[in-house]
This record gives C-alpha cells, structure tokens and sequence, in this order.
C-alpha cells in the first residue's frame, strides 16, 4: 500500500516536471519573441498608424496569439533561429531552478494581479448605488475619474463630486463613454493583457506599455462616444477638461493643478486627437474588426493543430 502511494507521487512528480520544462520552453521562446513583436506594434503606432485609432487598437491583438508561437516549425528549419533560442531550450531541460524559478514567477505574478482586482472588488461592494440617468451606477467618495468594472456583471462608478455638480447632459456622455468601454468589450481585454503579462513575465516592456494600449483603447472609446452622442467634438473636449478640473479642485483643495508633467501632457495629446476628430463608417470599422479577428482566429487554429 505505502509502495503504491509513493509509486504514484513519483509518477506525479515526473509528469510534473515534465510539464514544466514544456511550458517553461515554450514560453520563454513566446517571451523572446514578443521583444520584437512589441517593438513592430509601438513603431506602427508612432508612425504610419498614428492617426488612426481604430487600426491602432486592433494591432494590439497580435498579442492574443503570441503565446501560441512557441511551437513554430520555424524554431526548427531555420538554423539563424536555431542559434537564437535552442540555447533557452538546453538550459530548462538541464537546469531545474530556471524552469521552476519561470513558472513560479509567472504564479507569483497572477497572485498579484488577483489580488489588485479583488481588492477592487471589494471596494466596488461598499460603494453607494445611485440612479443616474435612468442608469444604476456606484458613486465614489474619492475624487477618480469615472470608470467601469466588472466582466460578466459590469458596473459604472462616478465620482460623488460629478455626480453632485454635473449637468444631466454632461453625466450622460460621461455615462455613454463608460458603456460604450463594456459594449466594445475593452474590460475583457485588460483582463487577456494582464493574461499575456502573467505568461510572458520577463518581457517587463508588456506591463510598461499597459498605458499605451489604455490609450489607445481610450481613443477608441472617445471615437464612438462622439459619433454616438449629442455633443460636437468641441463640446465633449470642454467636458473632459471640466471633468479633470472638478476633480483636481476636489483633491488639492480648490486648486487646480495637474498631478505631474506626464499626466497633463498625456491629457493634452487626448484633447488634441479628439479636436482631430472625423465622423467614420461603422459598416468599414465593422468590417476591418471581422478581418482582425479571423486573421487571428486561423494563426491561432494553425498553431493548436500544429
């Protein structure tokens, strides 16, 4: 009986470290790879796609199959990529503290990660519920901007200082912007970015550029609310930059400051896209999201098959 049990923890311990130096290679090559692959996306970004925020978002997604990459033939034909990653593979199979010390750290950092969003959760929980516009919405006591959370059950949470002196017309585009986050899906896709942060941990640039893709799904969101809503593209500028200044009134006082250089030069470049607004075609946008996905809906069955 005790030979048969620690026949089976044995069994356990191999197929577990089998296990390990699998993921453990086949992840530290994605890793490798998304340097590169992060580098494209951001010069994109920065140059050709500059003005075009919903190409600028939907780059993004090249991400959501770079996990995946790992089992490329091309690791193995190519004797360039032979020399630039097989040296990755000798040391998980040989040395066991890199192949537990990866998956450890990638455990470690999905704890973190959970733990930030339950303790969210539990601050959503003691917020006060108002109806607002005929929408049922959390009202904070601290002076945030507006913001929703939540993925199955999504709820929108407003400032109790805008929820106080803002206009009806106002909190509704403020209200619209934030749907309009849940309606394109934009929660999901923190939760997948923190996914491939989490699996691809050594590539630190991944959570750097986090603000990067805020922005530009920011952009996205700002695109449709103006297109959707009542106001001018004017108009919904001086929204924000009321917004912002109600807010910093609130926490420093009276006084309307910008916490530092950074913020108040990334809000500038905000206003500045939306002052270059342009009516677009939803039926284009639609179309070009459907060749986007299935784009990376057949790398993805590629590479599970392969």
């Amino acid at each position: 009986m005790i030979w048969n049990m620690w026949w089976s923890l044995l069994r356990f311990l191999n197929l577990l470290d089998d296990l390990t130096v699998y993921f453990s290679i086949q992840l530290g090559r994605c890793t490798l790879l998304s340097f590169p692959i992060l580098a494209g996306v951001l010069i994109l970004r920065g140059s050709i796609l500059r003005r075009k925020a919903f190409l600028k978002g939907i780059v993004w997604g090249i991400f959501l199959v770079v996990p995946f990459l790992g089992k490329l033939n091309l690791f193995y034909e190519s004797p360039w990529m032979w020399r630039l990653f097989m040296w990755w593979n000798d040391l998980c199979m040989v040395c066991p503290p890199v192949r537990y010390g990866y998956m450890l750290c990638a455990a470690v950092n999905a704890g973190i990660i959970f733990r930030k969003r339950r303790r969210l959760h539990v601050m959503l929980r003691n917020m006060e519920k108002r109806c607002i516009c005929g929408q049922d919405v959390l009202v904070s006591e601290m002076a945030v901007t507006p913001f929703a959370a939540g993925l199955f059950y999504p709820e929108i949470i407003v400032p109790k200082v805008m929820a106080g002196h803002m206009g009806t017309g106002e909190l509704k585009m403020i209200l619209l912007h934030e749907k309009t986050h849940i309606r394109l899906g934009h929660l999901w896709c923190y939760l997948l970015w923190d996914v491939i942060r989490v699996l691809l941990w050594p590539n630190f640039f991944l959570s750097i550029c986090m603000g990067e893709l805020r922005k530009d799904l920011e952009d996205i969101c700002d695109q449709v609310t103006i297109q959707e809503g009542s106001m001018e593209a004017c108009e919904y500028g001086k929204l924000l930059i009321g917004a912002i200044q109600m807010l910093q009134e609130e926490t420093f006082g009276g006084t309307a400051a910008f916490a530092g250089e950074k913020e108040y030069r990334e809000f500038r470049q905000r206003i500045l896209r939306i002052a270059e607004y342009t009516p677009y075609e939803k039926q284009r946008v639609r179309n070009l999201c459907v060749c986007a996905a299935a784009v990376l809906a057949g790398i993805f069955v590629r590479r599970i098959s392969g």
